[in-house]
């Protein structure tokens, strides 16, 4: 495939009870210019063979299986063999709504926008609450005045709901060193070092689902 737009990545430990559900929302998107890759990272379950099947469906999936490393290092991985212009994170027990790739394109065609931030939303059990403050809906700010908002908690930012290119990301990845807040430390150093404009859309496409032992669990959220 050529003149990828989008990569869409997921590492995947353990997640067979709910990694079919994540892919569809992916391969459900109303626009269909991105490539899917996957990422087992050591998984006991029956994940490899579950996203093994999905390859085999479609060509826009790309299977990489290895040794447990932990999340950083797999989402770095899913950076370095990214194809897309842009790139997306994605955890392997979450879903995001079919529109969301559509949506993201119309808005990156302003050459001058380099990251697309969105709303979310959190399920855990069930309690559910909505992540996005209208307040700052279709909104464009600097890397820096976005790093003020989000500091004083007025825009909330998961690593899963935004978008952003891949150019900007040099010297840039997820630390290895660290086992907890590996997101935020990311995403402070993103704002920190690079000068860039966000676009910020409050619509909630992404779903967060808290999961006992997931990796999303680790993902801080002010």
């Amino acid at each position: 495939m050529n003149n990828i737009k989008f990569s869409i990545i997921i590492p995947c430990y353990n997640v067979e009870k709910y990694i079919s559900k994540t892919i569809e929302s992916a391969l459900n998107q109303t626009f269909d210019n991105f490539e899917l890759i996957l990422i087992n990272d050591g998984s006991k379950d029956k994940t490899k063979e579950i996203i093994e099947f999905y390859e085999k469906q479609d060509k826009r999936i790309k299977v990489i299986n290895k040794v447990n490393e932990g999340v950083s290092k797999t989402r770095n991985l899913g950076i370095e063999l990214a194809k897309g212009e842009y790139l997306y994170f994605l955890d392997g027990d979450d879903c995001i709504e079919n529109n969301l790739l559509e949506d993201a394109n119309l808005i990156l065609k302003n050459k001058k926008i380099d990251m697309f931030s969105f709303g979310f939303d959190i399920k855990s059990g069930k309690s559910f609450r909505n992540c996005s403050n209208n307040k700052y809906d279709k909104k464009l700010f600097t890397s820096k005045e976005f790093l003020k908002y989000f500091l004083r908690r007025k825009i909330n930012q998961s690593i899963c709901s935004l978008i952003l290119k891949k150019d900007i990301l040099k010297e840039i990845n997820f630390s290895i060193e660290l086992t907890t807040g590996e997101d935020l430390d990311f995403l402070m150093r993103l704002l920190l070092e690079k000068d860039f404009y966000i676009y910020r859309k409050s619509f909630s496409y992404f779903h967060y689902m808290v999961r006992e032992n997931s990796a999303t669990t680790r993902k801080i959220i002010p």
